[in-house]
């Protein structure tokens, strides 16, 4: 890693060298962050440094030197949590006011933003059974929420990214009524904010996650209608091949369980067909959706 590399090139290893990353975030500070790159600093910062490497404290302090003149939205909500997992209470009441203010909304959605962001970053050190406590709780308060101003975008992707979490950790039981229930009613709050803050492809994903968590709980018809769902809104509005690979494979497990072997077989062959323009990193991620 070179003295001053580009946020780019820390994205490009911070899985695979999460060491070489932080140390090339630190560089950047003593650069200086352009206001443009700034959320996606925040989010490495967290996701590296406090999340991979356990140094909350330094990522608070790193996001302190950094974000506090910003009016970027997301960059405040970062600092925030980076203050929550550090243990700075008094930094992390403060920087939620102001993210409230500047936002102008009410302090109930800038709360529900830093704890589902909290939770994303805090998921793989919570067992199954509290993330789905903790998220249940957040989704109970979206749920009566009506208006949601300019948090709305980034409310919804933190959700999206704290279902995936739940959806995928090793210690799930789905079986369990809880974790199904908050799976699937978060999924549906998730679309419910897209329909009202996003676009088409952002009510497409969601059909897909909700695909995605319904199949997971064994809710074939649930599965099979946002499958359907999301196969429409495609079809009415662009191409989209990639995503309609994945969708086919959620709608494909849905009929095979419903027992329409056929269909089921139709959807498979033509996401397979799909796959076949996939570059091999997207024809792997394909590959190993498919044989789960």
């Amino acid at each position: 890693m070179t003295t001053a590399p580009t946020l780019q090139a820390i994205d490009h290893i911070h899985d695979s060298d999460p060491a070489g990353a932080a140390e090339g975030l630190r560089a950047l500070v003593q650069r200086g962050i352009p206001a443009d790159e700034l959320p996606r600093f925040c989010w490495l910062v967290n996701h590296v440094i406090g999340e991979k490497l356990g140094a909350w404290g330094e990522a608070r302090s790193i996001l302190n030197s950094t974000v506090p003149e910003s009016e970027d939205l997301r960059s405040l909500c970062h600092l925030a949590v980076a203050a929550h997992l550090a243990g700075d209470p008094l930094l992390a009441w403060q920087t939620a006011d102001r993210l409230a203010a500047e936002a102008q909304v009410p302090a109930s959605l800038s709360d529900s933003l830093i704890r589902l962001t909290t939770l994303q970053f805090a998921a793989a050190s919570l067992d199954a059974g509290s993330l789905t406590r903790m998220l249940a709780t957040c989704v109970a308060q979206l749920s009566t929420e009506i208006e949601f101003g300019e948090l709305g975008k980034p409310i919804a992707g933190a959700l999206n990214n704290v279902l995936s979490r739940l959806l995928e950790h090793p210690g799930a039981q789905p079986a369990d009524a809880a974790y199904r229930h908050t799976l699937l009613d978060g999924a549906r709050v998730c679309r419910a904010i897209w329909q009202r803050v996003g676009n088409w492809l952002n009510d497409e994903r969601a059909n897909y996650l909700i695909a995605l968590c319904a199949n997971h709980v064994a809710d074939w018809p649930a599965a099979r209608l946002a499958a359907e769902g999301a196969l429409a809104t495609i079809a009415q509005n662009g191409e989209e091949d990639v995503d309609r690979a994945f969708i086919l494979l959620e709608l494909a497990r849905a009929l095979n369980a419903l027992g329409e072997p056929a269909a089921a077989a139709s959807a498979r062959n033509t996401a397979q067909d799909l796959a076949q323009n996939f570059d091999a990193d997207l024809r792997q991620w394909f590959d190993s959706k498919a044989t789960a």
